[in-house]
């Protein structure tokens, strides 16, 4: 950076307009020759749209096209950049030509490699090239393809007669396939899982996405097991309002009867929801500026701990309970406020009867008052819990605390 600054500084500067963009080029060494810049040694061109260095090239201030030579490297916006031997770029089309390409995307990590590209203003197209978002060197993972073409505007890659190859060992042919480069919610196919279980055969899970609005997506993952079944699994995600967001689960899979049987197992079924949801400013706004207010809630319902182990291909629920929660608080100033409820699923027992819940649990608090005399301070905190059960013992514990000090 210092070294390009020195340039800025001692070089010869020339200011060119083409197609109403300015161009500025620097350089040690800039000779015009009629409508064509030479510029030879630490040449920087700057554009609108780009910014590039070389060794030397030359520009044409007519017809836009600009010819760069040795250790081109050019970036465009914030996150695209391309290096080069040697390019060939209108200024005017952004039309253009690339010896060797190389390119990376920094938000994606994306990089494509090929002898030879061309370019417009809207897309890269290159043939025999390889692609990854591992490291340059040597990656882990690589699609190699006959041809290419990365589009600027969707943020898509679009890949033909490719090969994906874990190290150097290809792995599957691909007659077509496409990616986006960035992080924009899409509709569409995500990464499927692949595995092998002794037990359970071939596991193949494929993932799809839905995004029709930006307040709520979908997620459904379809899955089998070669000798034990097939499942399906989805996860709604939304938002409701700037100060809240939830996410509902649930699926289902089913087991063949021939490895129930085996398994002995209790269900050939298993199924569950979950609910997820946070709030702020429910109610509070309604009474006062200065409160606030918090809704909380994490709720299952399953018919058995298969629910959860079959998720996906690596899942193992070892927690005996499926625990439901949902807390809501209201503050202002000095009082607080607390409504809790908590619901415990057995996952060891047939039966739920017989478990413990707490429902509910009122907490009040307020916090530290004087009283009477100004240096006479108290505080109070009453608590109220309900244990019941269908079957078994229940109970109810209050609690008061009122310390006073002085």
């Amino acid at each position: 950076m210092l070294k390009h600054l020195t340039i800025l500084l001692t070089i010869t500067t020339t200011l060119l307009f083409a197609n109403n963009q300015k161009v500025e080029l620097l350089a040690k060494s800039v000779t015009k020759n009629g409508d064509i810049i030479e510029a030879v040694g630490d040449v920087l061109v700057y554009s609108e749209r780009y910014l590039m260095t070389a060794d030397r090239g030359n520009y044409d201030q007519v017809s836009g096209d600009l010819e760069l030579f040795g250790n081109v490297s050019v970036f465009r916006g914030e996150k695209e950049s391309t290096q080069s031997e040697h390019i060939k770029l209108n200024l005017k089309t952004d039309e253009g030509e690339y010896l060797p390409f190389f390119y990376y995307d920094q938000e994606s990590e994306l990089w494509m490699q090929s002898n030879s590209a061309t370019s417009g203003p809207l897309y890269f197209t290159s043939q025999k090239a390889i692609t990854s978002s591992c490291n340059v060197q040597d990656p882990d993972w690589k699609i190699s393809f006959y041809k290419g073409e990365l589009n600027r505007e969707s943020s898509f890659v679009h890949l033909y007669s490719a090969i994906f190859q874990i190290k150097d060992i290809p792995v599957f042919y691909l007659p077509y396939f496409s990616f986006p480069t960035d992080r924009t919610r899409r509709t569409g196919l995500l990464f499927p899982t692949i595995g092998y279980g002794k037990n359970e055969g071939v596991f193949y899970e494929q993932p799809i996405y839905f995004a029709p609005y930006l307040n709520w997506d979908l997620e459904l993952r379809p899955q089998i097991r070669t000798q034990r079944g097939e499942g399906l699994y989805g996860t709604l995600r939304f938002v409701d309002s700037p100060y809240s967001k939830g996410k509902l689960s649930f699926g289902k899979f089913n087991e063949k009867n021939k490895y129930a049987q085996k398994e002995n197992l209790e269900n050939d079924s298993h199924h569950g929801i979950e609910f997820e949801y946070k709030r702020s400013r429910l109610f509070s706004h309604l009474l006062d500026s200065k409160a606030e207010d918090g809704l909380w809630i994490d709720a299952i319902y399953l018919n058995d701990v298969d629910y959860l182990n079959n998720k996906t291909q690596d899942s193992e629920y070892t927690d005996r309970w499926a625990t439901s929660k949902i807390n809501y608080y209201l503050s202002k100033e000095q009082d607080y406020l607390g409504l809790y409820a908590k619901y415990d699923i057995d996952l060891l027992n047939k039966s739920n009867k017989a478990t413990m819940q707490e429902l509910p649990t009122l907490h009040y608090h307020r916090f530290s008052d004087q009283i009477l005399l100004p240096n006479l301070l108290y505080s109070l905190d009453a608590q109220f819990h309900n244990y019941t059960r269908s079957k078994g013992v229940e109970a109810r514990h209050y609690e008061v605390n009122l310390p006073v000090t002085f």
